[in-house]
């Protein structure tokens, strides 16, 4: 008999564990939905502003490019136009 209730206890204990996992199931799948739905958005968005999800690498690095020059640029800027201060204030000192 004992070994009866052991068989008995152990299918519960089995049954509990799938249960458990049934509901873990359930919520990674509900989990994964609602991932998906946001990814879907965000392309969605991402489309309406004009850009193309594949190939939002490339449009960083162009993007990189033209700031990293815009930069450059108005260091340039920045450093002919302290030469020129420096020269008035030469002039006028």
């Amino acid at each position: 008999m004992s070994n009866e209730k052991d068989q008995v206890k152990k299918f519960m204990e089995l049954k509990e564990q799938a249960d458990l996992f049934n509901q873990n199931k359930i919520r990674i799948e509900e989990r994964l939905r609602n991932e998906r739905e946001n990814l879907e958005q965000l392309v969605k968005e991402i489309q309406s502003k004009g850009f193309d999800p594949s190939k939002l690498s490339e449009i960083k690095e162009k993007l990189e490019k033209e700031l990293k020059t815009d930069l450059e640029n108005f260091e340039k800027l920045i450093s002919e136009t302290t030469e020129k201060v420096k020269s008035l204030e030469g002039q006028l000192g």
